[in-house]
């Protein structure tokens, strides 16, 4: 018989808190409005994906006034 110091509850919080990776970031994975997709695209094109992440979020927040 195994024994498993870790409860099911810690083992399934382990498998299930996976990291944000930026790097595997794809724009059509990303649910935001089209018109506001349409404004930001030429911008994003030209950004690094670090700071592509940071204007999309401060759009996000802008557009619904958050």
């Amino acid at each position: 018989m195994l024994i498993n110091p870790e409860s099911e509850i810690q083992q399934k919080e382990k498998s299930s808190s996976k990291e944000f990776d930026t790097e595997d970031v794809k724009i059509y994975s990303l649910r935001i409005p089209t018109d506001m997709f349409d404004k930001l695209k030429y911008e994003i094109g030209r950004e690094t994906k670090a700071s592509m992440r940071d204007m999309i979020l401060t759009a996000v927040a802008k557009h619904y006034g958050i």
